[in-house]
């Protein structure tokens, strides 16, 4: 994937959003129109198709944010902090031990150097679900891309304990009690499409914005 420009990154985070909407209303009518004994087990495969486009938006979003920057030939001296932080990540991932001398001069040097590199990181490095989207997770992605957390604690209690927890149970064979499931389905229908429109907006308007510079363009 090469995201050369603000354009070429809104509209592959936008497709990527639209199939995911189309299949999640999709669903979401089909077990409106479906029969009594059936809506159950089509109430647990959406859970569990609907956890993994929230997973996967978030990481793919992420991923095309940090890739267009990444051929922006943008320096470090100006880029907001996260930034600096997530090149300091990269350099120093494995086997990095600040009481050792060589670890100490490398850090140094790169801390004296960075400000006029252009900025480059493997994104999938940077940016991982652990295949489990859980708050904490979706913290530190917010973290690393600079973005306000704030919706998104308010929402920490339905996304750990609704969404993902009831998705694990189901993924795992767990029995779960018909009105547990029903609930479930009931608030992750509400409230999972806002979650992931609202981050699709964080990419967007930073992209468009520019805000990720310390002096955004005009």
């Amino acid at each position: 994937m090469k995201i050369r420009n603000e354009l070429e990154c809104i509209d592959y985070i936008d497709r990527d959003i639209s199939w995911r909407k189309k299949e999640i209303t999709s669903l979401i009518f089909l077990i409106e129109k479906s029969r009594e004994h059936e809506k159950i087990i089509l109430m647990k495969s959406a859970l569990v198709l609907f956890y993994s486009h929230w997973e996967g938006h978030i990481k793919n979003c992420s991923i095309a944010y940090l890739n267009f920057l990444n051929h922006q030939g943008i320096k470090h001296c100006q880029l907001k902090e996260n930034f600096h932080h997530l090149s300091l990540g990269e350099n120093f991932r494995s086997g990095f031990s600040i009481s050792k001398i060589q670890y100490q001069i490398k850090l140094y040097e790169h801390l004296s150097t960075i400000h006029d590199k252009k900025f480059k990181v493997k994104e999938e490095n940077i940016i991982d679900t652990n295949s489990n989207l859980k708050y904490d997770i979706l913290d530190t992605i917010l973290l690393q891309l600079g973005f306000n957390s704030t919706l998104f604690s308010q929402k920490e209690r339905f996304i750990n304990e609704i969404l993902l927890n009831n998705r694990n149970a189901i993924a795992h064979g767990e029995l779960r009690d018909n009105k547990s499931i029903e609930d479930a389905y009931n608030e992750v229908k509400e409230h999972l499409l806002p979650l992931i429109e609202a981050f699709n907006t964080l990419v967007s308007n930073a992209v468009a914005s520019s805000s990720y510079l310390i002096k955004p363009m005009e």
